[in-house]
């Protein structure tokens, strides 16, 4: 995916920024120009992942407490969820965004879950929907890391599982994508890395 892009920048909130996923969803973030702030438990992590003079903010709290968020969430456009498919923070996370009035969640999820059997990932999808808030639920298979993005675009399928792999480094690629665009809009959403 290319990193040249036309878009306005967003004011992005990772959650979860120092674990697997959200380090890289805050990295493809800010190779896009966003403004990222960031809410983690454990700030001192952040260093051995992140230069934190790159970022906005830094907010230390938990993805289930409601304080934490509305404070980290104010003046931010989109929440970038890096921490998990549970579905009490799907809903914390939701009604985050709909108290202040955020454009969009990009949450994650289970890939099994667009086959719809997988219960826990389905009640976080529910939870989210309950909301009435604008999101894109992103479904991979296995994730680690590879070190870079895909050389080649990573095929984006809706409501189908891709694959049984994704690279953190592409799960985020997509993951921002779906944060800058409309067209996945409360959908569930896959991709896969070739291996």
């Amino acid at each position: 995916m290319s990193a040249a892009r036309t878009h306005t920048p967003l004011r992005v909130l990772v959650v979860g920024a120092t674990g697997g996923l959200g380090s890289q969803l805050t990295r493809e973030s800010l190779s896009r120009g966003h403004r990222v702030s960031v809410l983690v438990r454990s700030p001192e992590k952040l260093g051995h992942v992140h230069d934190t003079s790159t970022l906005a903010s830094v907010f230390t709290g938990d993805g289930l407490d409601a304080d934490s968020l509305k404070t980290a969430t104010q003046n931010i456009d989109v929440v970038l969820n890096g921490v998990g498919s549970r579905p009490e923070i799907a809903l914390a996370l939701a009604n985050a965004v709909k108290a202040n009035n955020l454009k969009k969640l990009v949450h994650i999820a289970g890939g099994t879950n667009v086959m719809e059997d997988d219960g826990t990932h389905q009640a976080g999808i529910d939870a989210i929907r309950s909301t009435g808030v604008t999101y894109v639920v992103f479904c991979p298979g296995f994730m680690k890391s590879v070190g870079a993005k895909s050389a080649q675009p990573v095929a984006v399928k809706v409501n189908r599982f891709a694959g049984d792999f994704v690279s953190y480094e592409d799960a985020a690629s997509v993951m921002v994508n779906a944060a800058e665009q409309s067209v996945w809009d409360g959908q569930l959403i896959t991709a896969a890395t070739n291996v």
